[in-house]
């Protein structure tokens, strides 16, 4: 015989306890919780730690310091806690904070070229900001040794030539120098407007000369960067025909000048004797391409940019077979994402910052001879 009738449920017991089963609504509303409970913690407690700012990890670069928690990289693929393990002992043991990239004259078609790559853009790899032009010229670095292997018929120009900075030329008005105050309104107009002139025919020549080296090629990548935004312009100087994969559909007056320059470009390459398919007089421009899309408000362009110039991707192939994404599948993955950090951070690793990697600075800091063991990392326990 019991006295106690064990389903009901006392007072305090509704106080504390919550039931979550369907058809005990009237248990869920007389006990006091927050409704937050009910669904859980939507992130882990690791997630919640990674907004805390600690000495040993802030959330701005410091040379010397972690890019990413511990656990982070614990989780994470091998390549990026190996090449974390040779920054920390590169910064913290010699004092190194940056390393330049050899690229060789017939890669860009700009000349020998040096890329300077601060450990601070690779801060920004880690945490997922927005990509410097050095990063995005060593990922075009990575694609044309793939498209070389591969027999791919692409190239790809320098982003760190042809961007919105380098054709275009403004003053700051907090670092004038003295020549420039003493001038009048007009005169510092017209010395701006001479400026500006020079560096876009800077860019317009360079351009063309890349375009007539390599007609032996289909397609030609021009990584272009403006208003802290990257995007793609896919060139088929062959049938005049200019492709634009942008992540987030901006106006073509936003990048209206770059595309004059095109214009120019092939005009010149044709002029020079380029080889062209049809007789079309002028260039064709589509843009608002149904490629991949980055979430607004995020500042992913540079890991959509380099989707878009990969060799063994969806977007290497003629003008007129390029992929058409449904609205549903036009946003990266996080997979996607994070694969784009592991081939980079591999290859600077392994053909950057060795001494026998194909794009090694013979003459930089990683050259000298007490960097041996930084340079010459097969040889040490990493």
């Amino acid at each position: 015989v019991r006295t106690h009738k064990h389903k009901a449920k006392s007072a305090s017991k509704k106080h504390y306890m919550v039931t979550a089963f369907r058809g005990r609504d009237k248990d869920i509303i007389n006990a006091e919780f927050d409704n937050r409970k009910l669904k859980g913690f939507k992130q882990t407690f690791d997630d919640y730690l990674n907004y805390i700012n600690s000495p040993d990890m802030p959330h701005e670069f410091e040379n010397g310091k972690p890019f990413i928690y511990d656990w982070q990289l614990r989780e994470g693929p091998w390549q990026l806690r190996r090449w974390h393990d040779w920054y920390i002992r590169a910064s913290t043991m010699k004092g190194i904070d940056s390393f330049i990239v050899a690229v060789g004259k017939n890669i860009f078609w700009s000349g020998p070229s040096l890329l300077q790559v601060h450990f601070s853009d690779i801060h920004s790899l880690y945490r997922r900001k927005r990509l410097d032009a050095n990063l995005i010229a060593i990922w075009c670095l990575i694609n044309y040794v793939e498209a070389k292997a591969m027999k791919k018929p692409v190239a790809y120009l320098n982003p760190c030539r042809i961007s919105k900075p380098n054709h275009t030329y403004m003053l700051d008005e907090k670092k004038l120098p003295e020549h420039i105050k003493a001038m009048t309104p007009e005169e510092r107009k017209a010395y701006i407007a001479q400026r500006h002139h020079e560096k876009v025919l800077d860019v317009a020549t360079y351009v063309p000369i890349a375009l007539e080296s390599t007609q032996d090629k289909e397609c030609v990548y021009a990584p272009y960067a403006f208003d802290d935004h990257w995007i793609v312009f896919l060139l088929y100087p062959k049938y005049n025909e200019v492709i634009v994969l942008d992540s987030l559909d901006k106006d073509s007056n936003t990048y209206y000048e770059f595309l004059r320059i095109i214009d120019l470009a092939f005009k010149r390459y044709y002029q020079r004797g380029g080889q062209r398919k049809n007789s079309r007089e002028r260039i064709s421009v589509r843009n608002k391409w149904p490629c991949h899309k980055q979430p607004v408000g995020t500042v992913l362009c540079g890991y959509y940019c380099c989707e878009f110039l990969r060799v063994n991707g969806k977007y290497c192939a003629n003008y007129d077979e390029l992929p058409k994404f449904p609205k549903s599948e036009r946003e990266l993955n996080d997979t996607s994402i994070q694969n784009i950090q592991v081939d980079m951070c591999y290859f600077i690793h392994r053909e950057c910052a060795h001494q026998l990697g194909r794009f090694f600075d013979n003459e930089g800091v990683l050259a000298l001879a007490e960097n041996e063991s930084r340079s010459n990392w097969t040889r040490h326990i990493i």
